[in-house]
């Protein structure tokens, strides 16, 4: 080997910068983007300030608050969470299941009738099957009918009877009977969910917060993208040819594409690995010589008719992000993988959905607008993934390979969860380097 370090990070999103940040060894992080940040970066384009979608900081976790306080001097902006749903030509506060008065009549019967009737049936000890099945025991057919199933399987784009329902536990308010009935003569005023606050940078976008790692960082090597791993020599090459030899390999990069580039994997991982599913988001971001196009934060359609999922507003987040006068939009919309989006056919047919709906006036001027392709955004939480990740993750570990992050986890986290999962794994390493 030309070089060795006691440890090579790969990718230097928020989960490989933490780590950095937490390592008591030598290091060297490599990130084959031009810049560091993973997704948690911004782009500026005609005055504006884009993310790469909605980025937003929850503080639940005290270690959180504190390395944010440690590693730079950013002004965070504190929202109450304003979300809505479009649904039936009408907007309903979030969650839908505990806001159904704005609803057709007949639609509010239908899913109180259909909860009531799940609740009179007797109790199972039997887990559900799948997400749908889960989604049916706590909610009723009406509800799932109405929203939370076409949504999901809108957004996930796999049929909710594939799915797992594990990520759901934490991630979907389940309000109780008496709860839901108030919600349907508008007298719910419990609030729901972990994102019920949330923090943005006053100015910058999103990306301000990978920026402040950097100073604290000992070096970050920009354009190297990992091509190959054997883990006999533990050593990684890269595009350019160079390689380099390590003790404790920690990777936030995607998981079926380390395993892809290890090429002394056993066959089998390989095919784990490579069965792994997950969503792909077209994201199309507006600037609108307007001002507060939307007071929400964000709204959810669950309608076949729209093709967006979610519409965000991130100049609800901070009026640092876009010029006086205006306001911006991203639109969410979810695709497989290798599936193909016309990026002018589909700004055309948002733009007109979004006038249907009335977030958008035939008047507004557009002045702003242009495209992110995230061709991994979402894990899928099928049965594979269940019963792979434990033997995958197994593998790594007896090779001093630690995958750890959204994606190197290949789970669902948030940004905090980012950063945590980086400063556990350090913690984790810096004791096996030390033994």
């Amino acid at each position: 080997m030309p070089y060795e370090t006691e440890v090579v990070i790969l990718g230097a999103g928020l989960t490989g910068l933490s780590a950095a940040y937490h390592l008591k060894q030598e290091y060297e992080l490599f990130e084959k983007e031009q810049e560091a940040g993973g997704l948690c970066r911004s782009v500026c384009r005609d005055g504006f300030t884009f993310d790469f979608t909605g980025h937003l900081l929850h503080f639940h976790d005290n270690r959180i608050r504190n390395l944010i306080e440690a590693i730079g001097h950013i002004f965070w902006v504190s929202h109450q969470r304003k979300a809505s749903i479009h649904t039936h030509k009408t907007y309903l506060p979030y969650p839908f299941q505990a806001h159904l008065s704005g609803l057709p009549q007949k639609v509010i019967c239908e899913c109180l009738l259909e909860l009531l009737r799940t609740h009179q049936q007797s109790p199972t000890s039997q887990p559900p099957e799948n997400f749908k099945d889960w989604v049916v025991r706590n909610f009723g057919q009406g509800i799932a009918r109405h929203f939370l199933l076409p949504y999901n399987q809108k957004m996930w784009r796999i049929d909710p009877a594939e799915m797992t329902f594990d990520w759901a536990l934490s991630m979907i308010p389940v309000p109780n009977l008496e709860e839901v009935v108030k919600g349907c003569f508008n007298q719910n005023e419990q609030e729901y969910g972990y994102n019920q606050t949330f923090y943005y940078p006053a100015e910058g976008g999103i990306e301000v917060l990978g920026k402040s790692f950097l100073p604290s960082i000992n070096r970050v090597r920009t354009g190297m993208e990992a091509v190959r791993i054997e883990t006999r020599k533990k050593a990684v090459w890269f595009q350019d040819g160079e390689s380099i030899g390590y003790q404790q390999l920690i990777s936030s990069i995607p998981l079926p594409e380390l395993v892809r580039i290890i090429s002394d994997a056993p066959a089998q991982i390989k095919s784990l690995a490579e069965n792994l599913r997950s969503t792909s988001v077209f994201c199309l971001n507006l600037g609108v010589a307007r001002e507060k196009v939307s007071d929400q934060h964000w709204i959810y359609f669950p309608e076949s008719e729209y093709p967006f999922y979610r519409v965000g507003f991130p100049t609800n987040f901070s009026s640092g992000v876009a010029p006086s006068g205006s306001s911006s939009l991203y639109v969410e919309i979810s695709h497989l993988p290798g599936e193909q989006i016309d990026p002018d056919r589909m700004l055309k047919l948002t733009l007109s959905k979004l006038i249907d709906c009335g977030l958008l006036r035939e008047s507004d001027l557009v002045i702003s607008h242009s495209f992110l392709d995230i061709p991994c955004a979402y894990v899928t939480f099928d049965s594979h993934r269940q019963k792979s990740l434990p033997v995958i993750r197994q593998y790594l570990q007896t090779q001093d390979i630690h995958s750890v992050g959204r994606y190197g986890g290949w789970e669902y986290s948030s940004m905090g969860q980012a950063l945590v999962a980086g400063m556990e794994t350090a913690r984790t390493v810096n004791a096996l380097v030390a033994a």
